[in-house]
């Protein structure tokens, strides 16, 4: 089965179901794309991947047959060059609460090297800082951390 499987086909059959969306699309009409038994094993590939929706007809003497396709939402959003609505929906935020990145901050500046005198200086600057000025510090933080990892796609790979 798995010789069966095309990308390039799979590909041609989710354009074909979406120019048809919202209606359904015979298997006829699809067998040029994907003859044979290459249609049934791409179809519910593609189905039990929530790409397509499919129904299939078990017969007693063709066995299980595609009697017709659908492409989802999920496929609309696979094939969309920028990932659909999907891609926008599926966003995630990440907040940090401005105590918590204060937090931060001022135990990495009492961990520093530097004087008493400049830690305790650095310190009231940041317990008197507004919010805003917070997320820029972050921001720029982050950017910086960023910049002094040597390899970040290693880092990253290794993390992840």
């Amino acid at each position: 089965m798995a010789d069966l499987l095309d990308r390039s086909k799979q590909r041609d059959l989710l354009w074909k179901l979406a120019s048809a969306y919202p209606e359904t699309v015979d298997a006829g009409d699809l067998d040029p794309i994907c003859p044979g038994n290459g249609l049934r094993v791409n179809i519910a590939y593609l189905q039990e991947h929530g790409l397509v929706d499919a129904k299939f007809q078990q017969y007693i003497d063709l066995g299980t047959q595609l009697t017709w396709g659908k492409i989802t939402a999920k496929g609309i959003d696979f094939i969309a060059d920028d990932g659909g609505l999907g891609a926008i929906l599926n966003v995630q935020t990440i907040r940090l609460h401005e105590d918590s990145v204060r937090a931060l901050l001022i135990k990495q500046v009492e961990a520093s090297d530097v004087s008493q005198s400049v830690k305790e200086r650095l310190v009231d600057k940041l317990k008197s800082m507004p919010a805003d000025g917070i997320g820029t510090i972050t921001e720029k933080a982050l950017e910086a951390g960023l910049k002094a990892l040597p390899n970040v796609a290693h880092w990253l790979q290794a993390l992840l």
